[in-house]
């Protein structure tokens, strides 16, 4: 229900494609961007910020698996299916094809 990562890229945009609430221990600058990005849309927790004690991650872990993180989560995603911002092989064809006379 939840996935558990360092907030790479690819994850965290295939987590948010899939509706699936995030639990962040980001290590690199980066990732602690992306982490601190997704966490204001309250579909995620930055353990490096709020998780300090196993208790606390039990905690983080349930708020999102039971609050309304799943919801949320799962709303982004279906605006990111909407939106068309996932994959971009096909924009790549038909940007070409309709170039090609």
């Amino acid at each position: 229900h939840v996935v558990i990562h360092h907030g790479g890229a690819a994850t965290l945009a295939t987590a948010m494609g899939a509706g699936r609430p995030q639990l962040l221990w980001p290590e690199v600058a980066d990732q602690q961007v992306s982490a601190g990005t997704i966490d204001r849309l309250g579909v995620s927790v930055n353990a490096r910020r709020r998780v300090s004690s196993a208790a606390q991650a039990i905690r983080a872990l349930r708020e999102l698996a039971q609050g309304d993180a799943p919801a949320r989560a799962m709303a982004l995603a279906q605006d990111i299916q909407r939106r068309r911002e996932f994959g971009s092989l096909e924009t790549i064809l038909d940007t070409t094809a309709g170039l090609l006379p």
